[in-house]
This record gives structure tokens, C-alpha cells and sequence, in this order.
């Protein structure tokens, strides 16, 4: 009766603890998930990750060796007393179970922050590469026409600077439009 004090003493601390560990891992998911806050709490994360497997663990080990020395027991186990080692056994589960389910949850909270930040990272380089994309053809069409030609087309009339501008805002607007009609703006 004794052993089942201590130990239930045990597991109703653990199980208070629920609470505290689910406020704060709600918390963590609203600070990895907010692009406007940087994040730097990692070392208190996989510390409370590494907490909860070491408990999970601990937790495994009391079920094994209670299920055992009930097997190898050679005491009869009256009516309450069997109610209270069930119920003891339940609430070590139940610490298992929640262990088990917020090591879940912490692996998933950072999957999905790695994917947020892939996400903002391949929007960034997405906008760079359009970016990039529409500049090289003007570019490339200032290049030719700043060279030291004589016989350049467009260079001894007066509407050639025109033109070449023209060029360049149909260039810029036809790869705007392409890139709309793509979905890639």
C-alpha cells in the first residue's frame, strides 16, 4: 500500500504537469509560426523535447517493472487494492501517452517551421529570378546599343533612341504578362 502511494504520488505529478508543458508548447507554436518574430528559444525546445523522452522512457521502465512485480508477486491482491494498481497503471499511461504525443507535436511544429521558412525562401528567390529575368533582355539590348558602332542601326536617326526604349517597355511588359499568365507573379 505504501509502494502505491509513492508511485501514484509520482504519476499525479506528472500528469500536473500537463498543462504547463501544453501552455508552453502552444506558445513556441505561435512564435515559430509568426513571420514577423524570430525565434530563438531552440535550445529550450529540443531541451523539453529531450525532457520528454527521457520521461517517456522512465515511464516505460515503472510500467515494466510494476507489470513484472505483479507477475512475480506472491501477495494476493485484495479488491481495492487491485482497483488502485489498475488506476495507477492508467495514470501511467496516461503520462506515456502525453510524452509521447507532445514529442509529436514539438517534431511537427519544427517540420512545419522548416517548411514555412522553404516556403519564404523559394518566394524570395522566386521574385529574385523574375526580377532577373526581365532585366537581362534590357540589359542586354543597352549593351548592344552602347557600343562604338557607326552603321548600328537606329543610331543616326533621331526617333532611334525612341524606339529602342519602346522595344524595351514591350519587352518588359510582354514578360510581365507571361509571367502573370504562368502564375509566377
Amino acid at each position: 500500500m505504501l509502494l502505491y502511494l509513492l508511485l501514484d504520488q509520482v504519476a499525479d505529478a506528472l500528469l500536473a504537469n500537463r498543462d504547463a508543458t501544453s501552455e508552453l508548447l502552444v506558445q513556441w507554436q505561435e512564435q515559430l509560426l509568426d513571420p514577423d518574430h524570430k525565434f530563438d528559444d531552440w535550445k529550450a525546445l529540443m531541451g523539453l523535447r529531450g525532457s520528454l523522452r527521457r520521461l517517456e522512457a522512465v515511464i516505460e521502465a515503472q510500467m515494466d517493472a510494476v507489470d513484472e512485480w505483479r507477475e512475480q508477486t506472491s501477495w494476493s491482491l485484495d479488491a481495492s487494492l487491485s482497483v488502485r494498481y489498475n488506476d495507477f497503471l492508467e495514470h501511467l499511461r496516461r503520462a506515456y501517452h502525453h510524452a509521447v504525443v507532445v514529442q509529436h507535436d514539438i517534431d511537427a511544429l519544427v517540420q512545419i517551421y522548416f517548411s514555412t521558412s522553404a516556403q519564404r525562401t523559394n518566394e524570395i528567390l522566386q521574385f529574385l529570378t523574375i526580377l532577373s529575368a526581365v532585366f537581362l533582355p534590357l540589359n542586354l539590348l543597352a549593351s548592344l546599343f552602347g557600343m562604338n558602332f557607326t552603321h548600328l542601326p537606329l543610331l543616326a536617326v533621331w526617333y532611334g533612341p525612341w524606339v529602342l526604349v519602346g522595344v524595351m517597355l514591350l519587352v518588359v511588359s510582354s514578360l510581365l504578362l507571361w509571367f502573370r499568365r504562368r502564375r509566377w507573379l
